[in-house]
């Protein structure tokens, strides 16, 4: 997994505040969906 940018977090968090789905988001940033869940657990 490379690391995401500060950019990439927000991305992340403002994607999921509209309803996209983890697998989605995993497949988007090409990190895995345990990274998004304790990314999102963090906020």
């Amino acid at each position: 997994m490379s690391k995401l940018t500060r950019d990439q977090k927000i991305g992340i968090y403002e994607h999921r505040q509209q309803g996209e789905s983890i697998s989605s988001l995993a497949k988007r940033f090409s990190i895995q969906e345990s990274n998004i869940e304790y990314l999102l657990s963090l906020l």
